[in-house]
């Protein structure tokens, strides 16, 4: 099966768009929106708003897919939309909830194995709600959405540099974080 990306190429150089369309939005809501729940969650204040601003944002996208230019980045393209709608959306409100990072794997895990990747997954929320919005979202992008430094620095509109210093310290920070949690248990 093609890519989001070369089948949004495909769909937006054919006379056959709008019948492409809907099949297309439902492989990529599939495919973005968890993701965006999780870094739409570091500018809401109200999880009640979540998951209606999530589904704003992707109405949005849905409506916007023929401005979207192959030559750049689709995920770019999808989170600068998001960012900004958040943006729109909480005007004058603080953040407050926290980033939901989620280690544990297949059901095919024994439960002891279960049981101490969901303590370390609580460790992690508990790190990860000490640091900055700005730190929450750019883990976020790099760690649940895997992306590279140059796309969360379009996103975010933060210099590059200035993300692979805060990720080298998220790291190093949670890093010395569970040492310390689990020296002592």
């Amino acid at each position: 099966m093609k890519g989001i990306k070369d089948r949004l190429e495909l769909a937006l150089s054919s006379r056959g768009f709008t019948n492409h369309r809907n099949n297309l939005f439902e492989d990529i809501w599939k495919e973005y929106y968890p993701s965006l729940k999780i870094f739409c969650k570091t500018y809401l204040s109200q999880s009640s708003d979540l998951d209606d601003v999530c589904q704003e944002i992707m109405l949005k996208v849905f409506n916007k897919l023929h401005t979207y230019n192959p030559l750049y980045s689709f995920t770019t393209w999808l989170y600068t939309i998001a960012r900004n709608h958040c943006i729109d959306h909480i005007r004058g409100y603080k953040v407050t909830e926290t980033l939901p990072f989620n280690t544990t794997s297949g059901s095919d895990d024994n439960p002891e194995d279960l049981f101490y990747l969901s303590e370390i997954n609580q460790s992690v929320e508990k790190f990860m709600q000490r640091q900055s919005e700005t730190d929450q979202r750019i883990a976020a992008l790099r760690f649940s959405q895997k992306l590279r430094y140059k796309e969360i620095s379009e996103i975010l509109q933060i210099p590059s540099g200035t993300i692979r210093y805060r990720v080298s310290e998220i790291r190093s920070g949670l890093r010395k974080y569970l040492e310390d949690v689990y020296e002592t248990v």
